[in-house]
């Protein structure tokens, strides 16, 4: 507090209270520290810091826009004086006091008097509180003087301290103390040293007011320094002031948000906590891969963009940009800042892709190629990847972050379905594409698919997962029967199905292109049917029909059953059902019975079944009977 005396007006001196309750204030805005603070864990690892040290220097008075007042002699005038000397480091309080310090008194007649105003002095050394008499036996005098508007720094015992946490650096204490003063505004430095990791001289300004609350404010206060501990860098970051707590003591941690000015009540001694933090500092690198579901792309998109957010911080973009799906080409990254162990939060964030292609995966890993797990959270749904709370690493070869974000591409799914048919008089093997022939697919939901002039007809099918079952069903037209069919992925896959039903199912890969050939063809079957006479056993003349027989003839009938079509035929089932008309027209129905000589597999009866007949094959067999 002071009382100007260059504006030609009687000196006002106040008289100090016994308010003690200290308070603190934002006097400036603090410039915000990134990230979420966290509680210390096990891995927090102490990093020796100490001593701490500190000097004030360069008080002085001004207008408050830094011009000297008075402009010579400023601090005579100003009373300003130092403890230690000014720029001298100590590892105990350093102060400085300025204005001249008011001196009250009082007279004993036969009690002592009221307290006054005396006068106001500039001591010879920084003044405290202190009182004195004048030592007359007649009317003795008593003086007292609560000392000079004094700004301390006491720094901390600090050796070594665990990562993750604040720390106390120092304890500031300023007394407003009623006194007259020759300036508006006092300004000059705090130096600090925190052992060999940092050095800084934060710049103040004290606005002494002649009523009303004097503020602190401190420039360049918040400030961050590189610490390398067993190989992996940290960063030590100066918080600013928090008040100080009950008892007017720092505590072990800080209460409320840091900031870097003090406001001071009239007569009282304010306390401000000075704070520091140190974190591990962990690289972060943003690795871009592009890759396929099945078939790969004609071409990669140009550009994959992931956007990081950082607390209240800019959001910085990433655009990576693979040129391969496989092989060099494939995988780009990119240096993307660093990561606070156990106290920041970033957030990475992939744009939508592009048609035709997913975000397949998003991993983060740590420099010796461990999933990070916990402090990596990857929301599927959002394309994103949270990093909070990541745990410290305990080398420095693990120390380096790698988030990867997979694009792949993916084909679409397609079903060709052709449909062979083999020309009149053609081997069985030469079938020819032809038009015409009409599938169901059931995973289309659509109208059926007809083949065109090439005998194929395609589609596209919805294969969400990595395989689909798919069940197709060709309409098949009368005088043909399904032969073959033989699916394949058109890269030279494996085959997917070879069948001979209708329906079949097709198992189809996501991203891939099938193709089901249909072999249709042409079933065909004659009887030859021929009567011999019993003694005939060469068979050389067979009866011609409609001939007339002397009733008890012998005869053996013969059949001859060949395939005349494209496809093998089999269960042939042979039966030869007869009518006789006996003299007075009585008629007599049965089925001859059939045996099919050389054939142990085709048991005689009534009706024989053949079991297969491939195309152009053909089997004898007969039966006995008389006219």
């Amino acid at each position: 507090m002071r009382e100007n005396t260059t504006a030609g007006r009687r000196a006002r001196l106040r008289r100090r209270t016994t308010r003690t309750a200290a308070s603190i204030a934002l006097a400036l805005v603090l410039a915000p520290v990134v990230g979420v603070a966290t509680a210390p864990s096990a891995a927090a690892v102490p990093v020796t810091i100490g001593p701490v040290e500190a000097d004030l220097r360069g008080h002085r008075g001004t207008d408050g826009n830094g011009t000297l007042v008075p402009a010579t002699d400023n601090a005579a005038a100003g009373c300003v004086r130092y403890s230690p000397a000014p720029g001298t480091p100590s590892r105990a309080e350093v102060r400085v006091g300025h204005g001249r310090e008011q001196v009250d008194s009082r007279m004993r007649v036969f009690v002592w008097g009221a307290w006054s105003h005396h006068s106001t002095q500039c001591p010879d050394v920084l003044g405290t509180e202190r009182s004195w008499d004048d030592g007359r036996l007649l009317l003795p005098t008593e003086y007292r003087t609560a000392g000079q508007s004094t700004l301390g720094f006491a720094p901390a015992t600090v050796a070594s301290v665990p990562t993750g946490t604040s720390f106390l650096v120092g304890t500031l204490r300023y007394a407003n103390n009623p006194t007259q003063s020759v300036a508006s505004h006092y300004e000059g430095a705090l130096g600090l040293r925190l052992g060999t990791r940092g050095t800084l001289a934060p710049t103040y300004v004290l606005r002494d007011t002649a009523a009303g609350d004097d503020t602190l404010a401190f420039g360049d206060l918040t400030r961050t320094f590189p610490v390398v501990h067993d190989g992996i860098e940290h960063r030590l970051t100066v918080e600013g002031f928090t008040a100080a707590g009950s008892g007017a003591g720092c505590g072990a941690a800080p209460t409320g948000t840091p900031t870097t000015g003090v406001t001071a009540p009239h007569g009282a001694v304010t306390t401000a906590c000075l704070w520091a933090r140190l974190d591990q500092v962990r690289p972060l690198t943003i690795v871009q891969q592009a890759a396929a579901v099945g078939d790969a792309p004609a071409s990669v998109p140009p550009g994959f963009s992931v956007t990081a957010e950082r607390g209240a911080a800019p959001a910085a973009r990433y655009t990576l940009s693979p040129t391969a799906v496989t092989g060099p080409g494939s995988t780009v990254s990119t240096a993307a800042g660093t990561v606070l162990a156990r106290r920041e939060r970033v957030v990475l964030t992939a744009d939508a892709p592009a048609a035709s292609w997913e975000l397949s995966s998003i991993t983060c890993r740590d420099g010796r190629g461990a999933v990070l797990a916990p402090g990596a959270t990857v929301g599927p749904g959002a394309r994103s990847v949270v990093l909070e709370n990541v745990p410290e690493a305990a080398t420095a070869a693990a120390a380096p972050l790698v988030c990867t974000f997979v694009s792949s591409y993916v084909a679409p799914t397609t079903l060709t379905l052709v449909g062979v048919a083999v020309p009149e008089g053609a081997a069985p093997g030469a079938g020819v594409p032809t038009a015409g022939w009409e599938f169901t697919v059931d995973a289309l939901g659509a109208a059926p698919l007809v083949t065109g002039p090439g005998g194929s007809a395609a589609a596209t099918v919805a294969v969400p997962d990595a395989t689909r079952v798919v069940r197709v069903t060709e309409a098949v037209p009368a005088g043909y029967v399904v032969d073959t069919v033989t699916c394949r992925r058109d890269d030279g896959g494996a085959a997917a199905v070879t069948a001979t039903g209708n329906p079949y199912d097709v198992r189809l890969e996501r991203g891939r292109s099938h193709t089901c050939t249909v072999v249709n063809l042409r079933p065909g079957v004659e009887v030859v049917t021929q009567t011999f006479l019993a003694d005939d056993t060469a068979f050389a003349s067979p009866i011609p029909t409609g001939e007339r027989r002397p009733a008890g003839t012998h005869i053996v009938r013969r059949y001859t059953v060949r395939n005349t079509g494209q496809t093998t035929l089999v269960d042939i089932r042979l039966r030869d059902a007869y009518a006789a008309v006996t003299v007075g027209g009585a008629t007599t129905t049965g089925d001859a019975a059939i045996a099919c000589p050389g054939r142990t597999d085709i048991p005689a009866g009534t009706s024989v079944t053949i079991p297969s007949l491939a195309p152009g094959q053909e089997i004898g067999c007969r039966s006995r009977g008389v006219l």
